[in-house]
């Protein structure tokens, strides 16, 4: 149906395209992003230096090292296809969130379920676990716990409850206006508004139809068609 706040289509899609770049590499315009594999390189960068990535890698690491310790025992020879059985799942949702969203942000849950099931996975697999390899996997997630807690404790201590708020460097910023004489925010030099003032988008999503649908910002916006 016609609904004066329907969004065109044309939009829509330039906003998925937008969320799949933005995933991929923040800032950069769909033209750059999608298509091919260059952001790739800067993605890994990003990666290797952010703790959501980091401390649920700790737990693989010492997962695949517990593993390959009990492969090389005599008496415990965990089953390498029932440990690949067992973290299929967590595999193929890792490779679903690189395919579709690949920031950090959106598998938080998937990878911590990652690197937990390769922890555990060598303990469960063989019939009974020896007490060293026990107290390894207790050890590491005993750690991971443990700076977890620090950390939230010295934010803390140092924020005193309130509510962070990190919105990086703004952009330059110039003020557009529309038919209706309705003014929007878009950067100059820059693709992301960021945090801005009320109304804000980026250069390639202005559209001079936009208008409010009545005398507040609360009764929201349309975009003005030919029969409106």
């Amino acid at each position: 149906m016609n609904f004066d706040w329907t969004v065109p289509y044309e939009l829509v899609q330039r906003e998925k395209d937008w969320v799949l770049s933005w995933a991929r590499n923040l800032g950069l315009p769909p033209e750059m992003v999608l298509g091919s594999w260059a952001w790739l390189g800067s993605w890994l960068t990003r990666l290797w230096h952010d703790p959501r990535v980091i401390k649920p890698l700790a737990l693989m690491v010492a997962g695949l090292l517990l593993f390959l310790i009990r492969r090389s025992s005599r008496c415990e020879r965990p089953s390498l296809w029932k440990w690949l059985v067992l973290m299929a799942p967590s595999v193929f949702s890792l490779a679903f969130w690189f395919f579709t969203a690949p920031a950090p942000r959106f598998a938080e849950a998937t990878l911590w379920i990652f690197g937990t099931n390769v922890l555990v996975c060598p303990l469960i697999v063989p019939a009974q676990a020896s007490k060293l390899a026990s107290a390894i996997a207790a050890a590491v997630i005993l750690g991971v716990l443990s700076y977890d807690v620090g950390v939230g404790l010295n934010r803390l201590r140092h924020e005193g409850g309130k509510l962070p708020n990190f919105v990086g460097v703004r952009p330059f910023m110039t003020l557009r206006f529309t038919r209706s004489g309705l003014g929007v925010w878009v950067p100059v030099n820059d693709y992301n508004p960021g945090d801005w003032e009320l109304l804000s988008t980026p250069p390639d999503r202005f559209d001079s139809r936009l208008e409010l649908r009545g005398s507040t910002l609360r009764q929201g916006f349309r975009i003005r068609n030919r029969g409106l």
